[in-house]
């Protein structure tokens, strides 16, 4: 009796083991010119609690169910790829971009992509080819005038700054210019005069 206890235990516990078997995949995202992919999604399809992302050079390592059929990789801007997983232990993958016109996406001041509708406030896009057939001295005279609720002016001498307000005079900080980010460096447009006073 006591043996087929011990049996029966052995027996239950390898059917729990068996029950809970997992692979580990792992491998490389690249996009359509072989660059790597970082923070792309890998998710185990029909799993949605199972997943991770790539890291900054593009690779990802996952364990996976052993029952589990395919791998769907994702990232914003390209189109989603679902691979069978049939038994690989290593899957690199190469997603393609997505076709999206300029005005079905809006990145906000947040940095987050919003369908342009979808957004509570106007959204101006202004092309390159308009800025460059403007054919003024710098980029705010020329977009002056074509953007809604901007308006740009300066002092008219040689070399003068412009000065930018948006959406009305009136400001609780006491400055109503606008922030520019360049490459990530913040650039503010407040006139600021050198020298000392008497």
């Amino acid at each position: 009796m006591r043996k087929l206890s011990i049996l029966l235990t052995f027996l239950l516990t390898m059917g729990v083991f068996m029950g809970q078997a997992q692979i580990s995949i792992s491998g490389l995202v690249s996009d359509d010119k072989g660059d790597p992919v970082p923070g792309a999604n890998v998710r185990v399809k029909g799993y949605s609690d199972i997943g991770t992302i790539t890291d900054l050079n593009g690779h990802y390592s996952l364990s996976v169910p052993d029952e589990a059929v395919a791998l769907v990789f994702s990232f914003v801007g390209m189109t989603a790829k679902e691979v069978e997983i049939a038994g690989q232990t290593v899957m690199d993958i190469t997603l393609s971009s997505e076709d999206v016109g300029i005005e079905e996406v809006v990145v906000t001041a947040l940095g987050i992509k919003r369908n342009e509708k979808a957004i509570g406030y106007a959204a101006t896009t202004l092309d390159s080819k308009a800025i460059e057939e403007s054919m003024t001295e710098d980029v705010m005279s020329a977009i002056k005038g074509k953007v809604a609720g901007v308006q740009i002016s300066n002092s008219g001498g040689p070399g003068a700054s412009n000065s930018i307000i948006i959406r009305g005079i009136t400001s609780l900080g006491g400055s109503n210019q606008p922030l520019f980010v360049i490459d990530g460096v913040p650039i503010t447009n407040n006139n600021s005069s050198s020298g000392t006073a008497k």
